[in-house]
């Protein structure tokens, strides 16, 4: 999946995160996918452009970006609940 596809796929999900469509910049979108993808906070964010790295544990801060994080970590859970009629 290219990173503008993951992108669109993000912004279908804000109104269920309560934010609007041009709320969040693409530098905050691309720091948010790298974060939920595995990386470090300081990794996300070098991968997302960002220079200081005190700007980005700034900006994972801010209600928007927890908001959304906090979503697509609940969004994963949900993808993975396995129980014991699917393992048999």
């Amino acid at each position: 999946m290219s990173e503008a596809d993951e992108r669109n796929e993000l912004q279908s999900h804000f109104p269920y995160m309560g934010l609007k469509l041009n709320e969040l910049t693409i530098q905050e979108e691309r720091l948010i996918l790298f974060f939920i993808k595995g990386m470090s906070k300081a990794a996300a964010g070098r991968a997302a452009g960002y220079q200081n790295m005190e700007n980005v544990y700034a900006i994972f801060k801010r209600e928007p970006i927890q908001n959304a994080i906090n979503y697509l970590r609940n969004e994963m859970v949900e993808d993975c609940k396995f129980d014991r009629n699917q393992a048999t």
